[in-house]
């Protein structure tokens, strides 16, 4: 989530007495322990809000003698796009691709993924960047690049990095731009590097290099797009 939520605690016990209960009914013996952790992407701030289930309580005119023999619960959040390099290289999973990918972008608005390791579960996470950034051509990515590599004849193994997945897109923007008309096609283009947070002015630059225009005219263009998207 890139919200931190007041009443995650509320939620999250009723998670996980769900989950203990589901093993009751089940007719197990052992009853294994449950750990959510709640995954917070926000690149403004860290979370803010509750990690206890006393912090969001009505406690007025509750003598402390009951609230004392009332049960707490504490949540387990993550700061993804806070972690460290060494916390981050712990992960064996594509998580830390995605870690790393948010852990830059709060760091840097204009960070452009260029990491060559490769991507086991690709379906999963570009869903996941997909959700987390509100970029659903992180969904379009898998097709796209399988079209691609049918036009080339090309045979070889798919290799899914975050260097090709982000050239990927931007090829999309371009191929958009040839396949439809001129404006709609560069209004295309500057969707999809707007949903990886380019700056306006790398975003100029690919405009001049893949339609030829100049620099005012590409400043035209990006004007005139975020005039229609607010």
């Amino acid at each position: 989530m890139q919200k931190d939520e007041q009443m995650m605690p509320v939620r999250i016990i009723g998670y996980d007495g769900a989950a203990y209960r589901t093993q009751m009914l089940d007719g197990q013996t052992d009853i294994h322990p449950v750990l959510t952790l709640v995954l917070y992407f926000g690149l403004d701030h860290e979370w803010k809000q509750p990690l206890h289930l006393k912090d969001v309580l009505v406690k007025d005119d509750i003598p402390v003698e009951i609230m004392d023999l009332v049960n707490d619960y504490k949540i387990n959040v993550i700061n993804v796009a806070w972690l460290s390099d060494e916390t981050i290289k712990k992960f064996k999973s594509d998580f830390s691709e995605v870690a790393l990918f948010f852990r830059n972008k709060r760091l840097n608005a204009n960070y452009i993924p260029s990491n060559d390791k490769e991507i086991v579960h690709v379906d999963a996470f570009l869903k996941l960047l997909s959700v987390m950034t509100k970029n659903k051509d992180f969904e379009r990515i898998i097709d796209y690049m399988n079209t691609q590599k049918q036009n080339t004849n090309n045979v070889e193994k798919r290799r899914f990095t975050m260097d090709s997945v982000t050239q990927n897109l931007i090829l999309m923007g371009e191929d958009k731009g040839k396949n439809e008309g001129r404006n709609e096609g560069i209004n295309g283009s500057i969707d999809i590097m707007k949903g990886l947070n380019l700056s306006n002015s790398i975003i100029e630059e690919k405009l001049m290099t893949t339609y030829h225009l100049d620099k005012q005219e590409a400043e035209r263009y990006i004007r005139e797009n975020e005039k229609a998207t607010t």
